[in-house]
């Protein structure tokens, strides 16, 4: 069957970017809603994003063989996005931080059964060769519905409050579910097997050590935001820091992607993390207040690169027949790393200080590059 080509990947990069718009017009005031108006602890509010978080990576990995079971990916697409369009606007009418739980965590099952099929149908819509290009494209798209979607949000919460903000987000999924029905085209990929660990390849293992190792690393920009604070960033020029790392992001996914179907995918997936390792280094030096400002452009680059090319790298090192369980073991892997990673963070910052805590980043940084080097050094040689 004939690829849908870049079409198929544009088409499902303005989804994923309507629907962010969708998303983060409820997430840039969930927080507060949750806090203020439904009077829950920050305890409770960590509890909430913490299961949400957790049943987004496992619901990949489910959603991911099934896509290979039937050998199809758009309808598991659709029904995911499907379900988390029909969610956001429910934070209008719950009484309680209970409620707001049970949709905060079916959002994120809608966001996890999509995420893997959606990559699968990334992966089988290009030639091989054009596969950083198209996820730096799809990245790009996305990222973009992430800075409308707080900006929307400014003038909806004036005019109708928190809740009308939640209400409105329908809207924008909505548009994102009709284009995804009428312009994505079906791959047809996928053996029809289901998941077989044979099918996975011993290749694959090694990409995932190296990738789990490597994703041990990373921390959250809230981290990055607290230590521009310490660099003496005035708390009203924070916000304009969280720009910097979502700008720098989003500049970076399409270049990037396409510089690595140029000199290899693993060469700028292992820039990346050098880029992590460098803004920690920084982040350990008391320096003047505007190298906070550099770290947020290293580190949102560094964002940018690994989240668009670690996609980019899953169909190298996996069979066609297993790419929608290797997605899902993939975000499995980096899921339960991140999340490991930025408890020790935290736990080395409070017991420590921030130099042990960025130290721990950027020793861990290099353990993983060395290990991408020994386990797929002839692709980075």
């Amino acid at each position: 069957m004939k690829r849908p080509g870049l079409r198929n990947v544009v088409a499902l990069g303005f989804v994923s970017m309507l629907n962010d718009i969708s998303s983060e017009m409820v997430f840039s005031l969930l927080p507060l809603f949750i806090v203020q108006e439904l009077h829950a602890s920050k305890g409770i509010l960590g509890l909430i994003e913490g299961l949400a978080q957790a049943v987004d990576y496992i619901f990949r990995v489910p959603s991911g063989i099934l896509s290979d079971k039937f050998s199809r990916r758009k309808p598991l697409v659709l029904l995911g996005y499907s379900i988390s369009t029909a969610m956001k606007p429910l934070f209008a009418f719950v009484p309680s931080w209970v409620h707001a739980l049970f949709v905060r965590v079916g959002d994120r099952i809608g966001k996890g059964i999509r995420t893997s099929p959606r990559d699968v149908l990334i992966s089988e819509s290009v030639p091989s060769e054009e596969l950083g290009r198209s996820f730096g494209v799809h990245r790009t798209l996305d990222q973009v519905g992430a800075i409308v979607g707080p900006l929307l949000a400014i003038p909806l919460v004036v005019s109708y409050g928190m809740k009308g903000v939640f209400i409105f987000s329908l809207i924008p999924g909505l548009i994102a579910v009709f284009i995804l029905l009428l312009f994505v085209r079906e791959t047809k990929g996928g053996g029809g097997k289901g998941f077989e660990w044979k099918g996975i390849g011993r290749r694959f293992w090694s990409f995932i050590v190296a990738a789990f190792v490597l994703y041990f690393s990373s921390y959250n920009f809230s981290f990055v935001l607290l230590r521009a604070e310490g660099f003496g960033v005035a708390t009203a020029l924070i916000p304009l820091v969280y720009a910097l790392i979502n700008a720098s992001h989003t500049v970076v996914s399409y270049p990037m992607g396409l510089l690595s179907d140029r000199i290899g995918r693993e060469k700028v997936f292992a820039l990346g993390f050098a880029l992590l390792a460098l803004s920690s280094l920084i982040s350990t030096l008391q320096l003047p207040y505007y190298f906070a400002f550099l770290v947020a452009v290293l580190y949102g680059a560094h964002e940018g690169i690994v989240m668009t090319i670690g996609r980019a790298l899953v169909p190298v090192y996996s069979s066609e027949d297993a790419l929608g369980s290797a997605y899902g073991l993939y975000y499995l892997a980096l899921g339960s790393s991140q999340l490991l990673g930025n408890v020790v963070f935290g736990l080395l910052w409070d017991s420590f200080g921030l130099v042990a805590a960025f130290t721990f980043s950027i020793t861990f940084s290099l353990l993983g590059l060395l290990a991408l080097l020994l386990l797929l050094g002839r692709h980075l040689l």
